[in-house]
């Protein structure tokens, strides 16, 4: 969803359009907008039914995905995982192999 979009979908909710009054969710948005739509009361709050939920497991959670991927705003809830995912790069044997002989490093 691009930042037009989703300004444009932030300002439905705000506005109580029927279009989003049919879904009992709603999918993702990027993370920083979750400050821009929590103070609109655009999603529930769900801190205390991750609080008991067992099989939300929200301890388990990776830290990186509580805090700072987007689930939570002021201390507070509003969104679960889906998907954790991270980018990684591979590094080719041959290219550090270059490297060592010409530098004599490693």
């Amino acid at each position: 969803m691009t930042c037009m979009q989703s300004a444009t979908v932030l300002k439905e909710i705000q506005q109580g359009s029927d279009r989003n009054k049919s879904s009992e969710a709603w999918m993702t948005i990027s993370s920083y907008l979750l400050g821009e739509a929590v103070p609109m009361g655009a999603f529930q709050n769900v801190t205390n039914l991750v609080a008991v939920d067992s099989q939300i497991n929200w301890p388990g959670l990776l830290p990186i995905l509580r805090t700072g991927g987007g689930l939570m705003f002021a201390s507070e809830v509003y969104a679960l995982p889906i998907t954790a995912f991270t980018s990684q790069i591979m590094y080719r044997k041959d290219v550090f192999a270059k490297v060592r002989r010409a530098t004599g490093c490693g």
